[in-house]
């Protein structure tokens, strides 16, 4: 299976999502690896600071230099109920994202409920309609008690078709900052943190919309 997490501006959390996820997720795929395209290669450094300490299990994290290569990377994932593939796709519209996310199952958009993200979104929207994809949008990065926007990412989103707004709303926390320092997710940072219990209730809606997935 492979998921890409996507959206073409940069800061909206794409790498904490994807590392989040992949320590999540990892008990259900045991095959589970991160394919980095992002050029700050956040993720790396995470799997780094992890491999330093000895954190298991280990979660590898491939690199490509070529938009050739990426068809090799994610052939092992395809139609594979036992591994997974997260995608950490960079802050632009590239090929090397576009080649990755047309051969996802799911596509997740996380984003911010401000003005700024939103323009993003409907940056992204004319990508996803020419991947026939539909994209799933994450409300990603709220501040704990930011209830009215909350309302307003979920009233523009459902008014645009190609999107789908998540019922999981992952908010601002300092326990994400601090787990990526220590090469952990907050699940093993912090397993009773509100951080973790929003990162476990994402997994198991990603987890029911797998089940449901029918490649085209």
């Amino acid at each position: 299976m492979i998921i890409s997490i996507a959206n073409p501006k940069g800061g909206v959390g794409k790498t904490t999502l994807t590392v989040n996820l992949a320590t999540t997720l990892i008990s259900k795929y045991p095959d589970t690896r991160i394919l980095e395209l992002d050029l700050q290669r956040s993720s790396s450094l995470w799997a780094g600071y992890r491999t330093e300490r000895g954190i298991t299990p280990e979660i590898p994290v491939s690199t490509v230099s070529s938009v050739k290569q990426i068809p090799e990377v994610t052939a092992p994932y395809r139609d594979n109920p036992r591994a997974l593939l997260l995608v950490d796709c960079g802050g632009i519209d590239s090929d090397f994202n576009r080649s990755a996310m047309s051969i996802s199952d799911l596509v997740i958009i996380p984003t911010r409920p401000s003005q700024v993200e939103v323009y993003a979104l409907t940056r992204a929207l004319s990508v996803i309609k020419a991947l026939g994809k539909t994209g799933y949008v994450l409300n990603n990065g709220s501040f704990p008690a930011s209830i009215s926007k909350l309302t307003d990412l979920a009233e523009y989103v459902s008014d645009m078709d190609g999107y789908k707004l998540l019922n999981t709303v992952v908010r601002l926390r300092a326990d994400f900052q601090d787990a990526y320092g220590a090469g952990m997710s907050v699940m093993e940072y912090n397993r009773n943190s509100k951080a973790a219990e929003e990162i476990a209730a994402l997994a198991k809606e990603i987890q029911k919309l797998l089940k449901g997935v029918k490649r085209g």
